[in-house]
């Protein structure tokens, strides 16, 4: 059994595919629990290595829309001087730019596993967050990284064939 099979195992093949095809439909978020979204993520994130990483985030932040996209950076800048973390880059301009912010966040995942997750968490569950995300584009985001992920792996796996 490979780590594809042995991971998607552990998820639940066909809980994690119907998970990827909610996130494929339309808006990424607009289907996704937050607990499912964070499970998947964790799982995911802890068995690739960080290039796959930065690969699925670029993925990921790329199929949201510049608006989204600007939206995700500010959140992410907000929460982390609400934690005072000043993590190199994370503050920069231009982090919109889905290759800058792809290689932020596989920066800051290969330096500490769950610091993103950290950082998008909500403070408290208000009308608008819903839940234990800051956001549903923070939920696109992490959803995004755990299915493109296992997306690409799958993709490498065929083509060996």
């Amino acid at each position: 059994m490979g780590m594809l099979d042995a991971l998607l195992e552990g998820l639940g093949r066909e809980s994690f595919e119907d998970f990827t095809r909610r996130w494929e439909r339309g808006a990424p978020w607009d289907e996704l629990r937050d607990e499912e979204t964070i499970a998947n993520y964790d799982r995911v994130s802890d068995e690739i290595g960080p290039a796959e990483f930065q690969e699925a985030a670029l993925a990921s932040v790329e199929r949201l829309a510049p608006e989204e996209r600007h939206r995700f950076v500010e959140e992410l800048q907000r929460s982390a001087r609400r934690s005072d973390l000043n993590y190199p880059g994370v503050h920069d301009e231009g982090l919109e730019d889905p290759q800058a912010l792809a290689a932020l966040l596989s920066r800051m995942h290969g330096e500490r596993r769950g610091m993103i997750r950290q950082l998008l968490a909500a403070n408290e569950t208000t009308p608008e967050t819903g839940g234990l995300l800051a956001s549903p584009v923070a939920r696109a985001v992490l959803a995004g990284i755990a299915a493109m992920a296992v997306r690409q792996f799958t993709s490498r796996s065929k083509r060996r064939r």
